[in-house]
Order: structure tokens, then C-alpha cells, then sequence
């Protein structure tokens, strides 16, 4: 039994407990049936390169892990991405596979599996992990460490002066949700009370203490209704928010007027819940919207690697950010090639699904344009860069996208254009009942 060899799957390279032989070649062994129908697919449509661009992949992923971080400790890198706090340092990664509380735990015990690891913290809806680190230590170790556990990292920039804003304004935001809902909680506490049959002194009592309670929500928490609508008439546009702001003006003018004459019709109960949940889902449709990454934060994949330049004759490991047009580097198998160019030297196949959508490989040659965000398969190749990153195929595309993201498409113009219309007859229409009311039915004698 010591001298049993261990056998591995023909398929997926897993140990074999039990093994499935393949009736068509009983040389081949695997570890379930699973991989034994896969092979035997894969086999019947002349697929079997895939196990000799796997086993490409597999014997360059050791070179590949000890290069694919070093470009972190760039200093070109770090004064871009790394924000540092006296004797500590921060950045901020992209993780994939993060998914549930497990990984929560397990990513922010990382200071337990690395002394120079400070504190780790995951923001689970933006699967983003912010680590801090000693001054001396290398974000490239911890990188290896992150990816080890099986959440390969993304570096992300954190425009610190965007993040303060955003912070700031999230802070304004959430103290006026409070005020209203304070506010607004009580004042229905108030109008329950006279709904209940509170009346003479006690419903007058209530009156004021609700008019009150009603000015910090009409004068602080309502604002970025006022700022909103005050912008739309500069422009000489409308918006949800003019009648918004119409309704707390006149509903507030009408319903303190009715109080100083102690008469009903009074409506801040009313005008300080619409403000309480209007502030409300709005908060929670921004921050929904901020949920996902930013277009400049996609680059990242493609464009924060270790890459091969060959310069006076030698090879050197540079930033793929930092390369120039007419710069020579070298592919190797596995990696993802940088920036758009014209092939040198060398022969091989790409993977080019992520710019077309197409899963079998591309054979290219010397002298043939390849693309960056495209995977070398099969042999080194040399390569002169034609275009940078920014000028590329992709990222012309993900300039496309992000732009697309901001504009209107024809059917959100159309909406936009009949919620005008339809806001303005609802005005027109607010205005002449209100005017009957006051001239005819002698509204404001009551």
C-alpha cells in the first residue's frame, strides 16, 4: 500500500478514490462519471485541444503567480492607488466569488493569517476589500494571500477627495431623514389624538406643538426639494419636484394659517410623511445606484498587470499602464495580453471571447493585429504596441458603455417628455381648483 502510486483524473486532475475507466480507451482513468462523459463530448466533436490548453495554462500558472502582483509595489502605482496615514499604508480591492457571511469572516480575519496586516474590512454589496498594511509591508504579498483563499484581487483607485464628499453628503442626507422621521412620528402621535376625539384646549395644545415640530422639516429637511426646483426654473424646465415643492409651501402656509384661526383643515401630519418618505427612497435609490463599480474601476482587470518588455536586448517586468506605442514586449501562455498591437514574432491562439463572444480559440501570426483584453494560449509572442490602452478596441468599448450608461435612451426621452406635459395639466388643473375654492366658494372666509 506505501507504494501505490495516487492516480489523477484524465479530465479535471483531481485524486482518484475509485476509478471510472472510459470504454472507448481503457488507458484513461477518471474520478467520477461526470468527467467521463466530458471527456468522451469532448472527444466526439474533436475538442481535445482543450486539455492541451489547459495543461499550457497550468504549466505557466507558477510564473504567472509570482509576477502578476509585482507591479503593486510600483512606486508609479502606489502614489496612485495607495493612500498612506502615517506609519500605515491603504488600498482597496475588487474580490471575486465573494458571496456570503463565510467569506465576510474568513476576509477579515486576514490579520491573524499575516502580522503585517493591520485591519481588513469588506464591504460585502461592492465585494471591495480595504486593506492596511505597515509602511514597510509589500500590497503584492498580500495580494498572493487574498488569491491563495480563492477571491482572485482587483486593485481599485479611491479618489479620496470624491469619498469624503460622498460621505459628507450621505451624512446631510441621513440627518434629515432622522429629523423628519422624528418629527413626523410625533406630529402623527399628535393628529391620532384629535382623530381619536381630542378637542377644545387639548386639540389646540396639539395644533401647536404639531406646527412646531413641522418648521424643522420645512426649513432644513425639505431643502434639496427647494434646491431641486429653484434649478429646474433656472433652466426653464419642470420636474416632480416643483409640485412637491408647491404642496409643502401652500399646504404649510394653509395649514399654520388654520391653526392661528383655530379652525380643521390642517395638514402637517400629512406634509411631514410625504417629506420623510420621499427623502427616504431617494437616499435608497442613490445609494443602490452607487452599488456597483464605477466604468473607471472596470479597466482594472485588464489593464493592472505585469507585463514583459523587452528593452536593449533584455526583459523586463513593467506596469502594463506605464507602456508606449512602439514598445516591444513579450506574451507568455496564460497571460492576457495588455494593449492593442501588431505580432513581431512567434505564432499561437488567442482567447478572444471577452471582444466577441466567441469560445474557440483564433490562430494568429506574425504580422496579425491582436487586441488587448485577449488570452494567450499556446506558445510566447512578441508583440509592438500599436495603441495604449485608453486608444484600444476595449477601451473604446467601455468608453461606448459608460457613455451609453449617461445618456437617454429614446423611450426615457419620450417619458421625460410626456411627465412634463402631464405635470404641467396637473398644475394648471391644482391652480384653477384652488382659485374656485378661494373666489367662489369663499375657501379662505372659513
Amino acid at each position: 500500500m506505501q507504494n501505490q502510486k495516487i492516480e489523477s483524473c484524465s479530465h479535471c486532475n483531481e485524486k482518484i478514490i475509485t476509478p471510472i475507466l472510459s470504454p472507448r480507451n481503457p488507458n484513461l482513468k477518471f474520478c467520477c462519471h461526470g468527467c467521463c462523459n466530458v471527456y468522451e463530448i469532448l472527444e466526439e466533436n474533436n475538442l481535445e485541444d482543450y486539455y492541451k490548453y489547459r495543461d499550457t495554462s497550468q504549466t505557466s500558472s507558477v510564473r504567472l503567480s509570482n509576477q502578476k502582483f509585482k507591479y503593486i509595489d510600483d512606486q508609479k502605482f502606489e502614489v496612485q492607488y495607495v493612500k498612506v496615514i502615517g506609519d500605515q499604508k491603504i488600498m482597496k480591492f475588487y474580490l471575486e466569488g465573494v458571496h456570503c457571511l463565510a467569506c465576510l469572516w474568513l476576509l477579515e480575519k486576514l490579520p491573524l493569517l499575516s502580522k503585517e496586516i493591520y485591519a481588513s474590512e469588506l464591504d460585502m454589496g461592492k465585494s471591495v476589500l480595504k486593506i492596511t498594511l505597515a509602511k514597510e509591508a509589500k500590497f503584492s504579498q498580500v495580494a498572493k494571500l487574498i488569491e491563495s483563499l480563492g477571491y482572485p484581487p482587483h486593485p481599485i483607485s479611491d479618489d479620496m477627495n470624491t469619498e469624503k464628499l460622498k460621505r459628507k453628503e450621505d451624512h446631510q442626507d441621513l440627518i434629515r431623514i432622522v429629523i423628519s422621521f422624528f418629527c413626523a412620528g410625533n406630529i402623527m402621535l399628535m393628529a391620532f389624538s384629535i382623530y381619536a376625539g381630542a378637542t377644545n384646549i387639548i386639540k389646540t395644545y396639539f395644533d401647536y406643538i404639531s406646527a412646531i415640530l413641522f418648521l424643522p422639516i420645512c426649513l432644513y429637511s425639505a431643502i434639496p426639494f427647494y434646491k431641486s426646483a429653484l434649478g429646474s426654473l433656472k433652466t426653464k424646465t419642470i420636474s416632480i419636484d416643483i409640485p412637491i415643492v408647491i404642496a409643502l409651501i401652500g399646504g404649510s402656509l394653509w395649514s399654520y394659517y388654520n391653526t392661528l384661526r383655530s379652525n380643521e383643515h390642517i395638514y402637517f401630519d400629512t406634509l411631514a410623511i410625504l417629506v420623510f418618505l420621499l427623502l427616504t427612497t431617494r437616499f435608497i435609490l442613490k445609494k443602490t445606484q452607487q452599488k456597483g463599480l464605477a466604468a473607471s474601476e472596470i479597466t482594472n482587470f485588464f489593464t493592472n498587470i505585469a507585463t514583459t518588455k523587452i528593452e536593449d536586448g533584455k526583459e523586463i517586468e513593467i506596469h502594463a499602464r506605464y507602456l508606449d506605442i512602439d514598445d516591444t514586449i513579450k506574451v507568455h501562455p496564460g497571460e492576457t495580453i495588455p494593449c492593442d498591437g501588431v505580432i513581431k514574432n512567434g505564432n499561437t491562439s488567442l482567447n478572444t471571447s471577452l471582444l466577441t463572444g466567441e469560445v474557440i480559440p483564433q490562430t494568429v501570426k506574425v504580422g496579425d493585429t491582436v487586441y488587448s483584453g485577449t488570452t494567450n494560449l499556446e506558445s510566447d509572442i512578441i508583440i509592438t504596441v500599436k495603441k495604449d490602452y485608453k486608444h484600444s478596441k476595449l477601451g473604446k468599448i467601455l468608453e461606448d458603455v459608460e457613455r451609453g450608461w449617461k445618456q437617454k435612451s429614446k423611450i426615457i426621452t419620450k417619458t421625460d417628455n410626456i411627465a412634463k406635459k402631464f405635470l404641467l395639466i396637473v398644475l394648471g388643473i391644482s391652480i384653477l381648483t384652488f382659485l374656485y375654492f378661494t373666489l367662489v366658494a369663499g375657501l379662505l372666509k372659513r
